[in-house]
């Protein structure tokens, strides 16, 4: 791993972690926001390194056979989050912190479409990415909003007079 690699890392985990930690004090249990942060950034990167460190070729549209940039640390932290929610979701949706990891994912969602959703290309890696995040915070959402609507019903609301922008 080299020294952008790290860096890209430890940004992604810091963006991260604001959102874990607000979920942690909000529900006044300590999960140890920090290295759970950090464990969620490395699990991701180590799935599919290419795809974040600058090294990935695109297969299609007007990038394909050109590498792709790094993608910003703001995706990288939403698509761990997405991961995470996709595991707990498929494996133990019972899980205590479920309905607070939905929340953090929605703020990385939100404010990454609202910081980079415009200028991203459409055919790029980063819009991917981002895709991803939305796509499986939507799907969570209808999966869990019987179960969860009545406790947290600002969760499932896109905002006033929004639609969520990736459907």
């Amino acid at each position: 791993m080299g020294f952008v690699d790290g860096w890209r890392k430890n940004q992604a985990v810091s963006i991260l972690f604001t959102f874990l930690e607000r979920e942690e004090k909000e529900m006044g249990r300590n999960f140890n926001a920090k290295h759970m942060a950090r464990k969620m950034v490395s699990d991701t990167w180590n799935r599919n390194p290419m795809m974040f460190n600058g090294k990935a070729i695109a297969q299609k549209g007007v990038f394909a056979g050109k590498k792709q940039a790094r993608p910003r640390p703001l995706l990288l932290a939403a698509c761990a989050m997405a991961e995470c929610v996709v595991a707990i979701r498929d494996d133990a949706p019972d899980f205590p912190l479920f309905p607070h990891f939905l929340y953090a994912l929605r703020g990385l969602v939100f404010r990454a479409y609202k910081e980079i959703g415009e200028q991203v290309h459409p055919q790029s890696l980063e819009n991917e990415l981002l895709e991803y995040a939305g796509q499986v915070m939507t799907k969570s959402l209808d999966q869990v909003s019987e179960r969860y609507l009545p406790d947290y019903p600002d969760l499932f609301m896109p905002g006033p007079g929004r639609q969520w922008p990736w459907t």
